[in-house]
C-alpha cells in the first residue's frame, strides 16, 4: 500500500465536520412519544 493510498483510507474514516455524532434512538430520540415522560424539560435538570 502508498503512502498516498494509505493516507486516502485514513481519510475516509474521519467525519465530516460540524456533523452531531450522537445519535439517539428508543426512547431518547427527539420524536418519541414516551420521552416527556422519561427525560426532563428544558428548565429542569435530570
Amino acid at each position: 500500500m502508498s503512502p498516498m493510498e494509505f493516507i486516502g483510507r485514513l481519510a475516509a474514516l474521519v467525519p465530516k465536520p460540524r456533523v452531531n455524532l450522537t445519535r439517539f434512538h428508543g426512547v431518547f430520540s427527539p420524536n418519541s412519544r414516551l420521552r416527556e415522560q422519561c427525560c426532563a424539560n428544558k428548565a429542569g435538570r435530570w
